[in-house]
Order: structure tokens, then C-alpha cells, then sequence
């Protein structure tokens, strides 16, 4: 049907209109500035001048790699971190002298060399684990830096094709990305705001999930993009996304498309509102059967089924996801190992394997539950007896010692990750300190100041804090306690006018 299509004169006014809008909203984001890369060659303060292309793709391949299932601020500070550990760079507008030549080879060389500073930068954004596929392509940027100077001398390739063919990690969306935005070539992409900003505009009800539907949206992105500013037009429906068209409270009445008369599903919900004012009629057109200028279209399948549309809901029925499945229910005994012996307190964590659920990350002593429901106590103890039996042969704890141990029961902590919901049945239990250096698993001992930014995932941060809850005050000696008592007493005596340091960072 043409109401999923978009006319010539619409994919016009569509280009003009967009890139109008954007020119006067776009961000102010560090990927999207002139990027100079000072690098001291044989002592001497060498500068890339603006724009170096490889320089450049690089800077938008990072930021788009980051941005996957990551809000923009949160991605922000840590891409300026990133990219100054990373290349030593700062990002600037202003002109610099040039006397470089090539040197690219030079700069994705020396990348390798740091990648071991790395893990503190961005791997672990705070607030949620990466997981292992995101943590690779992190790698994949070092790793796979000899290919580019091997392979193309040195130059990131030029064409979506090329960068989806020859770079590990790269996709369709991020190769579009890459090309269009620093090689200006005529290619799209679809990331989750271009898909909803398409769905809305075009009333697309079919499942985005599904082949058919992930074909038209392809083919409707090709078609729109502008052929004089296809990077430009590509970040702007990626932007519009973002500020205007957004999930759940869409600012419709400033969206450029929208006033210009070329989303359906606004043109839909004002009609609604009109005849509903005239009528009394709430009906939201959402099928081609009531476009008068369709012909045999009664079984489209692109359209919304009237059993999933809400008409409470309007513009924000698109884009349809396909009905998730709820997730499996899981429990894992914990034993959260501590020592009092030295000044400060102690923890004993596990790295977890290189592959799977929050992969090389380092947790508490933990162990799956394998129970059904009419036996989940016994199966619970058995995993508490197969946890202490670890610990301690990785502490070399003789028997007469660990027969004495006693573990003490904490609660239990939820945590739900996008497929499992894990019930986290937690004991605490003190040791000394053995050689666990010696032991074939992986762990180590963590100050508890070391936690803070230690490479745990959320779950792990989530069992700390119910840990310091539920023990006594004796966790703390009196100089903790008193310095807690003056940095209380001094957030007190602050005005709420103050701003925090890290505000200035935001």
C-alpha cells in the first residue's frame, strides 16, 4: 500500500525538511567535532590536521559502539575518556598546523600497546554489565588494528561494503554509520530510532523483529537518505529519534515531519481527535482498508492488528515488538567470604569464565541451584556445602578449621536480567585470609575501597550494599565512623544551591 510508501515529492520535502531542522537541533557531541590527535614522534609534538579521515572513522566507530543500549549522557563522559587514554587526544575546533602526512599506521600501532588500560574506561559502564559480544568489538578495535595496516596499509576502509566485509564486529548499521557520516557515501542506517521514527511515519504495524518487516525498513531508509548530505541526514533521523520521536512521550507538535504533513500516525490521531470532537467517535485509522486509494488490501500484513493497537496509546503503538517471552526463574546461593583480620575490610571474589552470562567479570563465591520446587531446600543447602568445600580449598583451610565454620543467613537479593530471573539467596561468612594464590580458579581479596571501581557487575554491587545493611555496625571500626559522622554533617551544612563537582562533567 503507498500509506507504507513514501511519493517523490515526500521523500523531497522529507530531506528538506529534516535537514532543516537539524541544522538548528542537532547535539553537541564529541563524536561529531573536529578531532586533532597530538602524538610525540621521535620527540618531536606532531598534529593530524582536520579532517583526517581515519582519525575520524575510528572516533564515529567507537561512539557507535558505545551507543548501543547506552543513553547519550551516559556514553559522553566516557567516550572523552576513552579517547583520551585510548589516542591521547582531545577533541577541538579550531585549525591546527599540519606537517603528519600519513599517520595512521604510526597511531593504530601505538593503540595496541595500550590496550591494557582499557577495562577501567569503558568496558564496565556504571549502572549496567556490557556483555560479552559488546566487550568484544571494545577488543576488536585493538586486536584487529594489524589487519588495517596490513591489509589496507594503514586506511580504514572507505565503503559500507568494505567495512562490513573486512573489519570483525562491523555490521550493516555501524558500516552505514561509518561511510556515510566520514566518507559521504550514499548508504543508510537503521538503528532503533530510525526504526521508530519509520514505523510512526509510514504506520508500519507488522513486528520489527520480523525479516519482511527489517526489509521494508531498509528499503525505505535507501531510498530517503539525501544525496548531497547522506552522513548529515543519517545522524539526523538517528536524532530525531533521540530528542523528538521519542518511546514514550513523543514531542509531536514540534516534530518537523510531522507539521510538514508526513507521519501517518500523527495525521491518524489528529483525525481521531476531530471526528471524536464531531462525532464522538475514538475509531484511530490504522489500517490500509480505509485508505480509499488502496485496491485489494484487506489482508495487508504491514498494518497493525486491531488486537494489539491501543487506541489510548496513538503514535506510541509503533513501532510492535513481537510478545517477549518471560524469563526463566533461577536461584544461586551466594557466600559473600570476608576477613577482619587487617585495618580494612576484606572480600573474596571469583572471576567469572571468558563466555556467557556477565563474562570476566568478578563476583562473590556463588553457585546455581539446580532444584525443582518440591525439593528447593535440600537443593539449596547442597549448594551452600558445595560453596564451602570450594572455599576452602582455595583458602587451604584444613577440616578441623572449616568444620567450625558457620555461615550466616542474609536474606535474598532479585536481580532480573533480560532473560532469567535470578533470586540471589545470600550468607555471609567470616575467614582468614589463606594463600588463594596457589588455587586454580580465579579470585582474589578486594579492599572494600577497592570495589568501588573493581569490575563487578551490578548484581555484585546490589549483594554489597544488602551485605552492609543487614551486618552489624562492627563492619566499621570508630575512625570510619567518625569520618562518616563529619561527611554527613558536612553534606548538612551544604545548600542544596551547591552543585556537585561531577555536575560540571555532565
Amino acid at each position: 500500500s503507498q500509506r507504507h510508501h513514501f511519493s517523490y515529492a515526500e521523500i523531497e520535502r522529507f530531506r528538506q525538511k529534516l535537514l532543516s531542522w537539524y541544522d538548528q537541533h542537532k547535539r553537541d557531541l564529541p563524536w561529531r567535532r573536529m578531532v586533532t590527535i597530538p602524538i610525540l614522534l621521535l620527540s618531536i609534538p606532531v598534529q593530524l590536521s582536520q579532517p583526517d579521515p581515519n582519525i575520524r572513522a575510528y572516533a564515529v566507530w567507537i561512539s557507535e559502539v558505545m551507543l548501543q543500549q547506552t543513553q547519550v549522557k551516559t556514553v559522553t563522559v566516557y567516550y572523552d575518556r576513552w579517547m583520551k587514554v585510548c589516542l591521547g587526544c582531545y577533541h577541538d575546533n579550531s585549525t591546527h598546523s599540519s606537517r603528519s602526512g600519513q599517520l595512521s599506521m604510526l597511531l593504530l600501532l601505538l593503540l595496541l600497546r595500550k590496550l591494557i588500560r582499557i577495562g577501567p574506561v569503558w568496558v564496565i559502564i556504571p549502572g549496567r554489565e556490557c556483555c560479552m559480544k559488546e566487550r568484544k568489538k571494545c577488543v576488536i578495535f585493538f586486536v584487529y588494528c594489524p589487519k588495517v595496516v596490513a591489509e589496507f596499509n594503514g586506511e580504514i576502509p572507505r565503503t559500507a561494503n568494505l567495512l562490513k566485509l573486512k573489519i570483525p564486529g562491523v555490521g550493516r548499521y555501524t558500516a552505514g554509520a561509518i561511510a556515510s557520516i566520514v566518507f559521504n557515501e550514499l548508504v543508510p542506517v537503521l538503528d532503533g530510532n530510525v526504526i521508530r521514527v519509520l514505523t510512526r511515519l509510514r504506520q508500519i504495524g507488522s513486528p520489527v523483529q520480523s525479516s519482511s518487516t527489517t526489509t521494508l525498513l531498509w528499503d525505505l531508509a535507501t531510498k530517503l537518505v539525501d544525496v548531497e548530505r547522506p552522513g548529515d541526514f543519517n545522524q539526523a533521523m538517528m536524532e530525531l529519534g533521540a530528542i523528538c520521536c521519542t518511546p514514550k512521550q513523543p514531542d509531536c507538535s514540534h516534530c518537523p515531519l510531522g507539521m510538514a504533513g508526513l507521519c501517518g500516525a500523527f495525521e491518524s490521531l489528529q483525525a481521531t481527535v476531530s471526528n471524536s470532537v464531531k462525532q464522538g467517535s475514538t475509531a484511530f485509522r490504522t489500517e490500509c482498508s480505509q485508505d480509499s486509494s488502496s485496491d485489494d488490501i484487506e489482508d495487508c500484513n504491514t498494518c497493525i492488528a486491531r488486537d494489539t493497537f491501543d487506541p489510548k496509546l496513538g503514535v506510541t503503538n509503533y513501532p510492535v515488538k513481537s510478545s517477549k517471552r518471560l524469563p526463566r526463574t533461577e536461584t544461586t546461593a551466594v557466600i559473600i567470604a570476608f576477613s577482619d583480620c587487617t585495618d580494612q575490610h576484606q572480600f573474596l571474589l571469583f572471576q567469572r569464565p571468558k563466555t556467557g552470562l556477565l563474562a570476566g567479570l568478578w563476583e562473590f563465591p556463588s553457585q546455581i541451584v539446580m532444584t525443582r520446587a518440591s525439593d528447593s531446600g535440600t537443593a539449596i543447602q547442597s549448594a551452600f556445602d558445595t560453596l564451602l568445600l570450594t572455599l576452602a580449598t582455595v583458602l587451604s583451610t584444613p577440616e578441623s578449621t572449616r568444620s567450625l565454620w558457620k555461615t550466616k543467613h542474609l536474606g535474598e537479593v532479585l536481580h532480573i536480567f533480560s532473560h532469567i530471573r535470578m533470586t540471589y539467596v545470600v550468607h555471609s561468612l567470616e575467614v582468614c585470609p589463606g594463600d588463594s594464590s596457589t588455587s586454580s580458579l580465579p579470585c582474589r581479596w578486594f579492599h572494600l575501597s577497592e570495589l568501588e571501581c573493581a569490575p563487578i557487575p551490578t548484581v555484585a554491587k546490589k549483594i554489597l550494599d544488602h551485605f552492609r545493611r543487614t551486618t552489624s555496625p562492627g563492619l566499621s571500626d570508630k575512625t570510619n565512623n567518625r569520618k562518616s559522622r563529619k561527611k554527613l554533617a558536612a553534606q548538612e551544612s551544604t545548600t542544596s544551591k551547591q552543585l556537585r563537582l561531577d555536575k560540571f562533567f555532565n
